[in-house]
């Protein structure tokens, strides 16, 4: 049964567990035999917060304490469980006597993210005398997160939970009793009073903490304050081995394990800060920015360093020293950090034993042949080397090998398991009694480990039960040797070694020797199962190099020289259902191709030994080399036709998709990218195309729906698909698969589409911009643009974010909420292509619903941000909208340009995108401070703004838009044409169609038992003055022709007063010619009446 907790006033004697005798030895761990610390986490602050109150103690990317305020407000926490009646009695861990059955004190749970204020909330609960029991709410992995939640429940009875996290609904699930308490309630709290901890020892429990290691199997440790102690005793002993003295106001402490699933290694880090009194810095596993943060001392996986500094380059300079754990250390990669001045040692570390071993400034040694970094104990760890029946092998002169065993105050006092009588006990159940043995009156750890020693240095030879462990994980070492010895990569011993560990200690040593190489392969061998041929691999390559030289070449000379082919005069014509469908399936490929390899990341950047975020870097590769490909051969494609360019961009599609898919290389994965970005110009021209071929706007308007469709699909399904293929196939898949069906549209296009451009089309770049960014109208509608992709990029950035940290939503969960977001839009492009909307009634319908929007975003960042169904519902109905808006900016920019089309669509995409980076800093910013409530209200912001530019464009709209019948309001002018101030009875209304822009009859000027037809022509299209005159003829009327003009309020006033001045010159004369009359017919009377 459970004890009490023995009083700070009666030390009793500590234990080495299971001796020969009942009673268990004491251990000395002050330097006065037989007493128990009162020594605790919240205990160690308190102390830290007297010598060092203004020093910095916990900092993430939203708050920042020092170890004073970490004191007082984790105190504040305890006051508030306290005022909860939330208060436990803690008990000790260890049995006093041998075969003593110790039960498990309930823990309190804690589903929190990864930020400093967990780390307040984790004091306070051990403040009140309650173990701690954390539960991840980030884990991708939802099958696994549940069978945790579900082993938790089973095995525990926990006090409480604290959390925010929609989550908790599964446990209660299980425990439907269980009390919750809100983390942000508790933190909120700043009520002390005369608050005091719950009396805390070394014998009682810290945390308890599940773990499969390297057998599968989930188990629950129990750790214990001792544990921690023996820690805070370690590390100050390891850094003076290192030679690094800690500066308490300069020194920061990396942390980046979350703590509901990589709890040990949390805790363990923790230790580290508070044993050296070193700040913590929270960050992600992911996250390189260590020298922002400030980073000096850092635990690392070999993995990890490798990956973000790949050959110990280009690291922070802030850097002094890491820890390598967790992962087998080469010599080769710790002889770099170590010759580039970083203080190193290698670390052996459990989640069932804490700090034990250490490779100071990586001491090697060698042996059979091979090098390893020789480890020493540290503190008061006692090893072991047994053998195959758990006996303690003699020391002997020469080397000698056999499994490790671990002993002494880190090793944890045993698993946490329900007994048949239903008991939770720590230490008693079948897998404590499977793990850890009693040596010498010794309570040992044993972890199959096999270790070497050297006289005093031990030497990790590997693992053994058939395990190796990789990048953090466990592979059953049968898999791994059956996959080698299929491919003849490795020898039939190996393979019987993985498959038989009774064979003799020879054998396992020459296998355990292979582990190394056999980790270094093993992820290629069954992640990436498609190795395209070497003689491919170089025909992709010149290909490619091929394709970058003359696509450069090209643009080179276009840009000195100029380039123009002549085309003839031709009937404008639409797209056939051909035609159609094959440039809609080259837009969904290329917007397939931006970012399907995501999911596949990790494997990427482990095949090509560059850090996960050097893989990431080519997405902005390919957007920048989009961007600037799209201006230059966009407008291109005015000079030389559309056909040239979209056939060329296609094939380059092709050569970019093989070069990436067969990269050897960074390098040549890179240059694949970045002639995919080079490639996706055709996307711009696609949409000059639909300029060429749609004069009214509301049929083009139609077609662009479909494209916006295929373009929503694309970027939402692209990584659900390429991870598809990747799991497949590997991530090599992901590419190669685009091939076939890009062959088979640039095939079609070759031989089904036809040039579109206008006859005498396209002129210099520089004209081209000239005219397209000096207007008025343009600007407002590029303006609008801008805010539309800004809003969209901070979405972007922060939403998934918001999702998995403060509603704790799952990856997968998050992945599938955030594709179903452009479900909306879909429908709504459809909407408009069933409609037949006009731009003019996209602006004057949407104004008012972006307006609701963004009302509704503010109550609900300002009331409602505490509720996920909120936010996703408030983002659902954001979704629909924005969408119709950009169809019909795109719609309309280009319309007064038809022989510049590709220029203009080019400027009208790369210019947003250039802007908009700069306009959503601030909503980023306010997003990532602030979380969902701040990127409510941010895009509420953003949305306002899209209103204003709606009504304005709405308002503003003129000219084509406006009905080629309808009476001007301005008495004087008709299309432009000084009329009558007295109503017209006899006006004719012609329809709006090919050459004549708009047509009306009306009484002349000075013309006396007549009208007149005016008529505004087009320029550079099908129509001809013939065709002009003919339209009018059944009129029998004489007609006028004018040229088009843009109208609005400017332009109507200078009509206004040319017309005027021509108006008065005329009655001028008219005057002039009167009086010359009346001058004469004066004149005749006088010359009458003589």
């Amino acid at each position: 049964m459970s004890r009490a907790a023995p009083s700070p006033q009666s030390p009793r004697p500590f234990k080495r567990l299971r001796g020969g005798s009942d009673d268990l030895p004491a251990m000395d761990l002050d330097g006065k035999t037989g007493s128990v610390l009162n020594w605790s986490w919240p205990a160690r602050v308190d102390e830290l917060g007297r010598e060092l109150p203004d020093c910095l103690a916990v900092t993430d990317d939203s708050l920042t304490l020092t170890w004073a305020q970490l004191s007082r407000r984790s105190k504040a926490v305890a006051a508030a469980l306290r005022s909860l009646g939330l208060t436990g009695s803690p008990s000790s861990v260890y049995p006093k006597r041998f075969g003593d059955i110790v039960g498990a004190p309930p823990p309190m749970v804690v589903m929190l993210p990864h930020a400093a204020e967990s780390l307040i909330l984790v004091l306070g609960v051990l403040r009140q005398g309650f173990p701690v029991l954390p539960l991840s709410i980030t884990h991708g992995n939802r099958t696994q997160l549940l069978q945790r939640y579900q082993e938790a429940m089973a095995l525990f009875e926990p006090v409480a939970v604290i959390t925010d996290s929609p989550l908790v609904s599964e446990l209660q699930a299980h425990r439907p009793a269980l009390q919750v308490v809100s983390a942000r309630e508790l933190l909120a709290s700043d009520d002390i009073g005369d608050y005091e901890d719950v009396p805390s020892t070394t014998e009682h429990a810290l945390a308890y903490m599940f773990t499969s290691g390297s057998t599968g199997q989930s188990k629950c440790v129990c750790l214990s304050n001792l544990m921690a102690y023996s820690e805070s005793e370690g590390y100050p002993e390891l850094f003076g081995k290192l030679g690094y003295c800690v500066d308490p106001h300069k020194d920061r402490w990396r942390i980046d394990h979350e703590m509901g699933w990589w709890g040990a290694a949390y805790f363990g880090e923790v230790d580290v800060a508070l044993a050296m009194r070193m700040g913590i810095v929270f960050m992600k596993p992911t996250d390189p920015d260590w020298g922002a943060r400030g980073v000096t001392v850092s635990g690392a996986l070999p993995s990890q360093l490798s990956n973000l500094w790949p050959g110990a380059k280009n690291f922070p300079s802030c850097l002094r020293v890491i820890f390598s754990w967790a992962e087998r250390c080469d010599v080769e990669l710790g002889a770099m950090w170590k010759a580039a001045g970083v203080r190193m040692a290698d670390l052996l570390i459990a989640t069932e034993y804490f700090l034990t071993f250490a490779s100071c400034n990586l001491e090697t040694a060698t042996s059979d042949g091979r090098s390893a970094h020789a480890m020493r104990p540290l503190g008061r760890a006692k090893v072991y080397l047994l053998d195959e029946s758990f006996a303690p092998i003699e020391a002997s002169q020469g080397e000698v090998s056999g499994l490790l065993g671990v002993a002494g105050p880190q090793v944890t006092p045993g698993y946490v398991e329900r007994l048949d009588d239903g008991s939770v006990t720590i230490g008693s159940g079948p897998l404590s009694q499977d793990m850890f043995k009693v040596i010498d009156g010794d309570w040992v750890a044993v972890p199959k480990d096999i270790m070497k020693k050297q006289g005093d240095r031990y030497i990790s030879v590997g693992r053994g039960g058939g395990t190796v462990k990789v990048k953090g994980g466990v592979l059953m070492a049968t898999n791994v040797a059956e996959a080698h010895f299929d491919s003849r990569a490795v020898a039939l011993h190996r393979a019987m070694f993985a498959t038989d560990l009774s064979v003799t200690e020879d054998i396992h040593v020459l296998l355990l020797q292979s582990s190394h190489e056999l980790t270094a392969t093993v992820y290629k061998e069954l992640a990436s199962p498609i190795h395209p041929s070497q003689v491919f691999q170089r025909f992709t390559e010149v290909a490619a190099v091929t394709a970058a030289v003359t696509v450069a070449l090209l643009l080179l000379y276009d840009l000195l020289c100029g380039l123009r082919v002549k085309y003839p005069k031709r009937s404008q014509r639409k797209l056939s259902d051909t035609e159609l469908a094959l440039l809609t399936g080259a837009f969904a490929m290329e917007w397939f191709l931006t970012d399907q390899f995501l999911p596949s990341i990790p494997d990427m950047a482990a095949e090509f030994q560059v850090q996960e975020a050097s893989i990431g870097l080519t997405l902005q590769m390919h957007q920048a080399a989009s961007g600037v490909s799209t201006l230059l051969a966009a407008p291109l494609s005015d000079r030389i036709g559309r056909r040239p360019v979209l056939l060329a961009g296609v094939a380059l599609l092709v050569v970019s998709t093989l070069c990436a898919g067969c990269a050897v290389s960074y390098p040549w994965f890179v240059l694949g990218r970045i002639l995919q970005g080079v490639s996706q110009a055709t996307a711009t021209t696609s949409l000059a195309l639909l300029r060429d071929c749609y004069e009214d706007e509301t049929e083009r308007m139609a077609k662009l729906s479909v494209f916006a469709v295929v373009g929503l699909f694309g970027p939402t399904l692209a990584p659900s698909l390429g991870a598809l293929l990747a799991s497949w196939m590997g991530w090599r898949f992901s590419f190669l698969a685009t091939v076939p069906p890009l062959v088979a549209i640039l095939a079609g296009l070759v031989l089904r589409l036809e040039e579109t451009v206008p006859e005498n089309a396209g002129e210099s770049i520089f004209t081209a911009a000239k005219r397209t960014l000096c207007h008025l109208r343009r600007f407002l509608m590029m303006a609008t643009q801008t805010v539309l992709v800004a809003m969209i990029t901070v979405i972007g950035a922060r939403h998934a974010v918001n999702l998995e940290e403060e509603y704790g939503v799952p990856l997968m969960h998050t992945a599938l909420v955030i594709s179903c977001f452009s479900m909306p839009s879909i429908f709504m492009a459809i909407l408009v292509n069933w409609l037949e909307w006009t731009p003019r009634r996209v602006y004057f319908t949407m104004a008012p619903l972006l307006l609701l929007t963004a009302i509704v975003k503010i109550l609900v960042g300002v009331f409602f941000a505490r509720s996920v169904f909120c936010y996703i519902g408030a983002y659902l109905f954001f979704s629909l909208w924005p969408i119709t808006v950009a169809i019909a900016i795109s719609t309309e920019f280009p319309q007064e340009m038809p022989d510049i089309a590709g220029a203009a669509s080019a400027f009208f995409n790369a210019g947003p995108l250039i802007m908009s980076s700069l306009i959503s800093l601030p909503g980023l910013a306010m997003a990532k401070n602030h979380g969902a409530s701040g990127l409510m209200i941010g895009g509420a912001v953003y949305m306002l703004l899209l209103a204003l530019g709606t009504i304005l464009l709405g308002c503003t709209l003129t000219g084509e838009e406006a009905e080629p019948a309808e009476v001007k309001d301005d008495s004087m002018l008709c299309n432009g044409v000084l009329k009558s101030e007295e109503p017209v009875p006899n006006e004719v209304k012609l329809e709006n169609g090919g050459a004549v822009a708009s047509a009306c009859i009306t009484d002349p000027l000075h013309v006396e038992g007549g009208s007149t037809v005016v008529l505004e022509l087009r320029e550079r299209d099908a129509w001809t003055l013939r065709d002009s005159l003919q339209q009018a003829s059944f009129l029998r009327l004489p007609v006028l022709f004018t040229r088009k003009m843009l109208r609005n309020a400017s332009t109507g006033k200078v009509q206004r007063s040319l017309l005027q001045e021509e108006r008065k010159a005329e009655l001028e004369l008219e005057l002039q010619a009167q009086a010359a009359i009346h001058t004469a017919q004066g004149s005749q009377a006088e010359f009458i009446c003589v």
